[in-house]
């Protein structure tokens, strides 16, 4: 932060592929997308995958996801707290301060730029071999 303010965004959907372990949370979709055959749509799916289920439990392993990234995974979870959920800094604070609800809260919501981007609505299904070209 400076001067008390949040940092203006930094990513957008079309630089998805340079948010820090994107490629875990990939595989992790990719991984766990059969299982859920019961959803129906985009949304469900991303609160069943990052909401019901957590992504990771303990601080131990979140620790150790964060690793160097730490700062940046911290900073992009800020911005879209306050920008796109329109939290306040101190309920802001009470989530970052917290190592697992810090990286489950990030993967919460990478894991939902990953969907939308992947999410095929003709055939309403999840298209693994989709790049992204536009």
């Amino acid at each position: 932060m400076q001067g008390g303010k949040i940092m203006s965004r930094v990513y957008t959907t079309y630089d998805l592929e340079k948010y820090p372990k994107v490629e875990d949370i990939k595989t992790y979709i990719f991984e766990c997308i059969d299982d859920y055959d019961d959803c129906y749509d985009v949304d469900e799916l991303h609160d069943a995958l990052f909401n019901v289920d957590y992504y990771l439990v303990g601080n131990d392993e979140c620790i150790d996801f964060l690793g160097d990234e730490w700062w940046e995974i911290q900073q992009c979870t800020i911005v879209y707290m306050v920008d796109e959920l329109g939290y306040d800094e101190p309920s802001m604070y009470k989530i970052i301060s917290d190592v697992e609800k810090l990286v489950n809260m990030y993967t919460y919501l990478v894991g939902g730029e990953l969907l939308r981007h992947y999410f095929t609505p003709h055939t309403d299904k999840y298209d693994t071999t989709r790049e992204n070209d536009e």
